[in-house]
């Protein structure tokens, strides 16, 4: 993902507002001007259409900055008489976009479908749905669908999408509040080693409200966007603070010292003091006791794999 703006709060808001169970299709859109932003489009649109706001929840610039514009729950304008139940993604520019805005969009559009459970029928451009004459957008929506399902290049050619190339999709799927899966558990671990805090649950494998609560504070921390949605831009960023495996942790004399010591000692509920001792030890024996683990208070490879 490139660059990104949070301009929520920022941007005049007509107050119409939905449940986000609500939404259940994704509007794609072109602006039909050459440059411009959602501050200059909020201008215009003001003036001479006299909406109540600047339009679309994101808007991608010509450069590919992302600028996320309204929360989900924020009615936007897009397409007339449908906007309630519609999430609308607009790029900058009159045709195709760009070999910048292109995978952004992709990424986007993506990512939206997962977080509001729209399957590939419902993603549609302005054009295609009912009583609507225009040309928006600038691409072939049954050639961008296909896309977005992951058609091979043999399958779906990028020049008839938009004459550009784009990366594939990819393999890591989103993770997001109310799944329940392992990869939960090593996100959750990830977390406590990152220093967030889980106080209630811990690393149980559900991802919920305090899951959440905790992965936007980690992005706040981060400056990256604070949605409580793990893709690949937040993943990336806790592999980034986190101490990779270099030795294994057991209790010995002199005591073991470091970050790595710290990362564990925070997942196995220890004190964190970087100091690899019979606490320490005692906890780690108790965490793979009941993960099923050699049950030794060394973390070696695998009960460091299995953590996170």
């Amino acid at each position: 993902m490139s660059k990104v703006q949070d301009l929520r709060g920022k941007l005049m808001d007509g107050g119409s507002r939905r449940r986000i169970d609500q939404i259940n299709r994704i509007g794609v859109h072109y602006s039909f001007t050459d440059q411009g932003d959602a501050f200059s489009f909020e201008r215009t649109w003001r003036t001479k259409r006299g909406w109540s706001h600047g339009g679309y929840s994101e808007i991608i610039l010509k450069d590919g900055t992302l600028q996320i514009c309204y929360d989900p729950v924020v009615i936007t304008n897009g397409v007339g008489g449908h906007n309630t139940r519609t999430y609308n993604i607009c790029y900058v520019g009159k045709g195709a976009p760009n070999e910048k805005q292109l995978p952004v969009l992709i990424e986007r559009v993506r990512l939206a479908m997962e977080r509001f459970n729209i399957g590939l029928s419902n993603v549609l451009g302005h054009r295609e749905f009912p009583n609507q004459s225009t040309a928006c957008p600038g691409i072939n929506m049954g050639e961008f669908r296909k896309r977005l399902e992951g058609r091979t290049e043999k399958e779906v050619t990028d020049t008839k999408i938009a004459g550009i190339v784009i990366k594939a999709p990819s393999p890591n799927p989103l993770i997001k509040n109310g799944d329940r899966e392992e990869t939960v558990r090593s996100l959750q671990n990830k977390l406590l080693a990152a220093g967030e805090r889980l106080p209630r649950f811990g690393a149980d494998g559900h991802f919920g409200k305090e899951t959440e609560d905790a992965v936007k504070a980690f992005q706040a921390r981060q400056n990256i966007l604070v949605d409580g949605l793990v893709g690949n831009q937040t993943r990336n960023a806790l592999d980034a603070v986190l101490p990779k495996y270099r030795r294994l942790l057991r209790n010995l004399s002199p005591m073991l010292r470091g970050n790595d010591v710290t990362a564990v000692q925070r997942v196995v509920g220890a004190t964190t003091d970087g100091i690899y001792g019979a606490n320490s030890a005692s906890a780690v024996r108790n965490y793979q006791r009941l993960h099923g683990l050699t049950v030794d208070g060394i973390v070696g490879p695998l009960t460091w794999g299995h953590m996170f």
